[in-house]
This record gives structure tokens, C-alpha cells and sequence, in this order.
């Protein structure tokens, strides 16, 4: 018989009393990392975004949904005025494939690497807002500009 910690269940989870077992973790709050970025992959500007998704506790979890991305440009007052959209991606994270092509383990985010039709976006300042939805009621924003990696 081996040390096992004290107060652990092994006990299976059995998936039809999990609602009335406890809470639930669920995403409440997301981040745009600040590593965010512009940058060039085999001469092709992108986009390179890392999304961090947050529990009730503050802890970094994975989460299924909507994710949107939108690109606006933006002005050099203080709080960064937003102007005219410029780009926009929908990225949906709802099957395990989609979990295991965009999750990274290490940094606990998501990493997208969103693709520009020309490199004269990231020339100028940017804003980019991410929205994540669940269905009709979760709805979780973040936005920061966006710099430039070369």
C-alpha cells in the first residue's frame, strides 16, 4: 500500500450528480496577455494573441465558447480612443479539437496566431478588444493595444 495525501477521494465521479456535488468552475473573467503582438511568420504578418481565461478563485482555467477578435484602430490620446474596426475573427473553442489545437499548457492560455493581408496594419497603434461568449449569458471583454514585434 503506498502514501496516499490525507482527505483524497479516489472514489469515481459519477457525471450525473456532479451539479448537485458542488461548485462548478467556470470562466468569469479573461486577460489578454501582454506579450500580444504583431509578428511575421514565413513573411506573413499576423497577429499573435495569448488569451488567458480565469475562474471564481482567480486561477487560470480552460473554458468552451466564442471567442471574437477585433482589431480597431486607434488614436494617441491618453485611454486610447477606439476608431474604425479593421479586422475581426471568430474562433470557437466549444470541441476538443479546438481545445488541444489553441490551449498551451505551459503558459495556461490560449495561443492564436490570427492572419493580416498586409503588413501596414502594424505600423499604426491598434487596439484589440476579445470578447468571450458562452451561449446568451456569459459574455467576458477585455481590450489592449497592441505592439509591434520587429
Amino acid at each position: 500500500m503506498g502514501c496516499e495525501p490525507k482527505g483524497v477521494d479516489r472514489r469515481p465521479i459519477n457525471p450525473d450528480t456532479t451539479a448537485e456535488a458542488g461548485w462548478q468552475p467556470q470562466a468569469v473573467a479573461l486577460r489578454i496577455y501582454p506579450s500580444t503582438r504583431f509578428v511575421r511568420e514565413q513573411g506573413t504578418p499576423m497577429l499573435e494573441a495569448r488569451i488567458e481565461m480565469f475562474d471564481q478563485m482567480g486561477d487560470s482555467i480552460k473554458a468552451s465558447g466564442q471567442l471574437r477578435f477585433e482589431l480597431f484602430a486607434a488614436g494617441s490620446a491618453p485611454g486610447i480612443d477606439v476608431g474604425r474596426l479593421l479586422y475581426s475573427w471568430d474562433i470557437g473553442l466549444m470541441g476538443l479539437e479546438e481545445q488541444q489545437r489553441y490551449y498551451d499548457p505551459i503558459t495556461r492560455a490560449y495561443l492564436l496566431r490570427l492572419r493580416l493581408d498586409s503588413e501596414a496594419i502594424t505600423r499604426r497603434e491598434v487596439l484589440l478588444r476579445v470578447t468571450f461568449q458562452v451561449g446568451d449569458e456569459t459574455r467576458l471583454i477585455d481590450e489592449q493595444p497592441v505592439r509591434i514585434n520587429w
